[in-house]
């Protein structure tokens, strides 16, 4: 009958209740350039909060991500170069910082970034392989990140020549074995990233019994990082 009955977990005194009916991005920058999203709080959306692509330098500066049922950012394109986010709180989204950018034929880095983040509770509706920071392409960055409270990976990465480094990870892997907080696999091409001075710590699952949970797991024939 298409009616939607909500029981409460507990009272709803001061509380509120949102159910989004929005199915497209809040924000979409499409071969645009220089475009600079600051000081925004964006909740609430049935798919990305904000997806970048085919565009140079724009940027999402000091914002609030929260509740969405997709990413909280898509930064992609072989022809989207040194677009980021910074010192933006991202939380109880279905995915963080997703970058999948640089020319891999040329090997042609692509300069996206996340730099400076709080990200937790990232991966609230399909709890597999929706990191806090995913990186794919060539040549894009992690830096000086805090990801926590998930029950799978933080960072997933393919691709060259990434930068992954001075981090804060943490309390991921909750429900976890074979699998590891920083995570890439079944590439013998992929090569050349960087993985420094990142703080991992307190790994711990009730299932980590079999194969482990590891700070950095370079899985099936992952190569030259």
């Amino acid at each position: 009958s298409g009616m939607l009955y909500f029981y409460p977990p507990d009272t709803l005194e001061g509380a509120s209740i949102m159910m989004s009916l929005l199915e497209d991005n809040l924000i979409h920058i499409n071969g645009a350039d220089y475009i600079t999203i600051k000081d925004i709080k964006m909740t609430a959306a049935r798919s990305t909060g904000v997806t970048i692509e085919n565009g140079t330098g724009n940027r999402i500066v000091n914002c609030e991500i929260e509740y969405t049922s997709d990413k909280a950012v898509v930064i992609k394109g072989a022809e989207t170069f040194r677009n980021g986010v910074t010192g933006s709180y991202i939380h109880d989204v279905n995915g963080g910082i997703y970058i999948e950018a640089g020319n891999i034929s040329e090997l042609l880095p692509g300069e996206n970034y996340a730099i400076n983040n709080r990200i937790e509770r990232f991966a609230r509706i399909n709890k597999t392989y929706n990191g806090a920071i995913s990186l794919f392409g060539v040549g894009n960055i992690a830096l000086y990140n805090e990801m926590s409270n998930a029950v799978h990976l933080a960072v997933q990465f393919g691709g060259n020549n990434h930068k992954i480094n001075y981090n804060n990870i943490h309390n991921v892997l909750q429900e976890n074995d074979d699998m590891g907080a920083l995570y890439a696999g079944r590439s013998w091409v992929s090569r050349g990233t960087e993985i420094k001075y990142n703080y991992i710590h307190n790994l711990e699952s009730p299932l980590a019994n079999k194969v482990g949970i590891y700070g950095i797991y370079l899985d099936d024939r992952y190569c030259g990082t």
